[in-house]
């Protein structure tokens, strides 16, 4: 890590103003702050927040989405909330995100034409890098969103591309389903 970034991270450990200021967390930072520093680094990964209902993964990507505005970079917020969601939807907010910037082609398409929507997708990820896209319950994503997800990690993560993925799972709802995405 630069010593910008340490300077940073002396400043923001020193205030205790956080709405989301979380106990007992110290590894998961530390580890979410390597990311950090690789990201800046131009290098993306993958990292997986897991663990039982009320274990405070939604609010430790809450505290993420603190320290991704500290040190300046973009960040989308991703949300499923059952399997029986129209399809794509855990990553709505990623679409709004990449209207808002100009691109005009993700409206919600069927399967006829995924590849179409997943290369545009990715194409335009590839102009707001670095960037961290975190997905809340990924336990709850319709199949859409799961392939969609499983192509964005594997052909980004392989080309190298400066994204981080951070996914959080209930394990209580899915044990095994880290193992089926990787």
């Amino acid at each position: 890590a630069s010593a910008n970034h340490l300077l940073q991270y002396l400043n923001t450990t020193s205030k205790q103003t956080s709405p989301h200021r979380l106990v007992g967390r110290i590894r998961e930072i530390y580890k979410i702050r390597e990311h950090l520093a690789q990201l800046e680094s131009g290098t993306g990964a993958m990292l997986f927040l897991e663990g039982a209902s009320g274990i405070g993964r939604t609010q430790l990507m809450r505290a993420t989405s603190e320290l991704l505005d500290t040190f300046g970079f973009d960040w989308v917020f991703c949300k499923n909330q059952n399997i029986n969601q129209p399809m794509y939807s855990g990553f709505q907010s990623l679409f709004e995100e990449l209207k808002t910037a100009g691109n005009q082609s993700f409206k919600e398409i069927g399967n006829d034409n995924k590849w179409s929507l997943f290369s545009n997708i990715r194409s335009a990820l590839l102009k707001k890098t670095p960037l961290c896209i975190m997905m809340d319950n990924i336990h709850k994503a319709d199949p859409g969103t799961v392939e969609l997800l499983e192509f964005l990690l594997f052909s980004l993560l392989e080309d190298k591309v400066p994204v981080l993925f951070i996914l959080a799972v209930n394990t209580d709802e899915a044990p095994s389903l880290t193992e089926e995405i990787l």
